[in-house]
Parts: structure tokens; C-alpha cells; sequence
């Protein structure tokens, strides 16, 4: 026997940005991810089938209740006069096990495009649900993989770009449906009161390294004098851009750079290590020690807490202001960043 599950609230009423009603606007049912057209009901015993599209009333309202069957739906919403108003897609009924929720994930019946180690698509526009810094759960041919979305664009097709945790990455395997799960809880308007993000980046000196020269910028693509620099960064810090951070989603952000002396090292009377962070190019933070003895273990660290937008950049800096004297860096200098809302 045949069982239905409600798909949208009884007499829910349509309307345009203004509030006005989309009186004979037409909504379809589809099966998801396509453009199949797939049955819904008025009742709950499935025993009369609403029409596709189902016409509104003067005042935008759904004038019979909707039942769908088991598995998710696509739903779309034209003007009376056949203009598109929005698609939703991967819809479930209530209380639908094909919603498949496990624990702390609820699988999407769309099937995913795998494009790179780091993205994949969706049909039709997805970003309403799988939008940035949405946790995933992907299965693919080497097993089950954690992420977090980085961005997600719609045109023709949805595009999502993640950072999987640890040294995972995407690969074929995943191209079939069900084999990504979204968070139950959203980033948006989320019901928790403060939630940390996962550590957006960090970058450290694969090597020891002596500053022999004014202006050496330590953590940057090259030195002053044009030696490729080394580190070992996570995921989600571009080694391609110069050593640059570029913020992937609006938030607040926790930086730390900082460089520990792993020898005692003389500092002279007018001689400086400056450590500091700069915003598209501006130095929004900054500490220094100038004169006297550092000892050996001795930590130089600048820390900025900022409301950032996305696609700004972060770069951190470290210089040492003496022409001729050098000063030996430990493999301790390290950037680090974190969304922590």
C-alpha cells in the first residue's frame, strides 16, 4: 500500500516581493533534479490527484492540500502569465524516510557532477540549501569524506567548491545519487547560540630560515631577494597567490602570526622584528620588539579579531629592520586563521 506524506502547508499563499498575491500562478511538481513531471494528491489516501501545474487561487493560495509519494520532489512556481518566479528542488514529504535522516545528516536524492578534488555540481539551484560553510558528507570511491562549502554558485547548473577535512579529496566515485549528505543544522539563521567554524587555514616553515636583509617578509611567496619560500599550509591557504588568504565568506575572523627565535639573538639599538597583518593591503594589526637580547624560544605575535568580507585578502608579514645583522627564525613561525562566526 501506498504511502503520502505532506509537502507544503495547507492553503499556503504565493506572493511577489511587494506582497502581492500571484493570483493564477501555477506550481508544478516534478521528481527531483529532472523535469519529469511527478504526481501529488489532495489527500492523504492518494485518492485524487491534483492537477500539474496546480493553479492558485485570487489570492495566491493552494486551493487543495498536497500529498506527494515516497521520494523527493521538484517544485517550481510560474506567474499566471508562464514567467518563472523559483524552483526548489530535492523536497521531501514530512515524515518521508526517503528523506534519509541519520544522526546528524539528511541525504539528498540529487545526483552530483564531480568536477575537481575540491567542487562538484548539482542540477538546478541547490544554493538555497547547500550554501557556504554547510557541512557535507560525501561517499565516494575512496570512502566517506567530510567538508565544508566554500562557496556555492548557481547559473546554469549549481557549483559548490569545498575544503575537505584532513588531506581528503572528491574523486568520480561520487557521481550517483545519494552519495552526498547535508548537515541538519544550517549556518543560516542557525539555532545554536555561537558556533566555531573549523580552522579556515594554517601556514609554518617547513625549514629554519636566517633574515640577512631589511624588509624580509616571512611569510609571503618570496623573500626580498627572490628565494622561493617553504611551508606546509592546510587546504584552504592559496600557495598560489603569494602566501595570500583570501576570505571565502563573510564573517568574523581570528588571526594569529607570530615567529619564535630558536637561537638567543641580538637584537641592536635600532634594530626591529615587526610582525604584522594586513587587509587588502592595509596593516590592520601589529607588534614589534626592538633593542636588547631575545632569547632562545622568545615569540613575537600579532593577533587580529575582524569583521571580514568575502574575497578580502589576509597577508601576514614579519620583518627585520637591520641592514646588516641576521637573525635566526625557528620552523615555530607560523599564520594562522579561523571563522569563529
Amino acid at each position: 500500500m501506498a504511502t503520502y506524506f505532506r509537502l507544503t502547508d495547507v492553503a499556503r499563499q504565493f506572493t511577489d516581493a511587494s506582497g502581492n498575491p500571484y493570483s493564477g500562478g501555477k506550481l508544478y511538481t516534478y521528481t527531483a533534479g529532472t523535469t519529469s513531471a511527478k504526481t501529488s494528491y489532495k489527500d492523504s489516501g492518494g485518492l485524487a490527484a491534483n492537477t500539474n501545474p496546480i493553479v492558485l487561487d485570487s489570492a495566491g493560495r493552494i486551493p487543495y492540500e498536497v500529498w506527494g509519494t515516497t521520494g523527493a520532489y521538484k517544485l517550481k512556481l510560474d506567474t499566471s502569465a508562464d514567467v518563472a518566479v523559483w524552483t526548489r528542488d530535492d523536497i521531501t514529504g514530512v515524515n518521508d524516510s526517503a528523506a534519509s535522516v541519520g544522526g546528524e545528516w539528511v541525504t539528498s536524492a540529487l545526483t552530483p557532477a564531480y568536477i575537481s578534488s575540491t567542487s562538484f555540481s548539482l542540477p538546478g539551484d541547490q544554493t538555497a540549501v547547500f550554501h557556504a560553510d554547510r557541512r557535507l558528507k560525501i561517499v565516494d570511491s575512496s570512502g566517506t569524506d567530510y567538508a565544508t562549502i566554500i562557496t556555492s554558485i548557481y547559473t546554469s547548473l549549481t557549483t559548490i567548491t569545498v575544503l575537505v577535512d584532513g588531506s581528503g579529496v572528491l574523486d568520480a566515485g561520487m557521481n550517483s545519487a545519494s552519495t552526498v549528505s547535508f548537515s541538519i543544522l544550517s549556518t543560516v539563521n542557525t539555532s545554536l547560540p555561537f558556533l566555531f567554524k573549523k580552522t579556515a587555514f594554517s601556514a609554518q616553515l617547513t625549514t629554519a630560515l636566517t633574515v640577512a636583509q631589511a624588509g624580509h617578509r616571512l611569510i609571503s611567496g618570496n623573500d626580498d631577494a627572490g628565494t622561493s619560500l617553504q611551508y606546509d599550509h592546510g587546504n584552504n591557504y592559496d600557495a598560489v597567490t603569494n602566501f595570500d588568504y583570501t576570505v571565502p565568506s563573510t564573517g568574523a575572523y581570528l588571526f594569529i602570526n607570530a615567529v619564535v627565535f630558536n637561537t638567543s639573538a641580538s637584537i641592536s639599538d635600532g634594530e626591529l622584528i615587526y610582525a604584522s597583518i594586513h587587509v587588502d593591503g592595509a596593516e590592520a594589526a601589529a607588534t614589534n620588539i626592538a633593542m636588547g637580547v631575545a632569547q632562545a624560544g622568545f615569540r613575537v605575535q600579532c593577533v587580529l579579531l575582524a569583521e571580514l568580507t568575502a574575497a578580502q585578502v589576509v597577508t601576514a608579514k614579519i620583518y627585520h629592520t637591520e641592514e646588516t645583522g641576521t637573525v635566526q627564525l625557528s620552523t615555530a613561525s607560523f599564520f594562522t586563521g579561523r571563522r569563529i562566526a
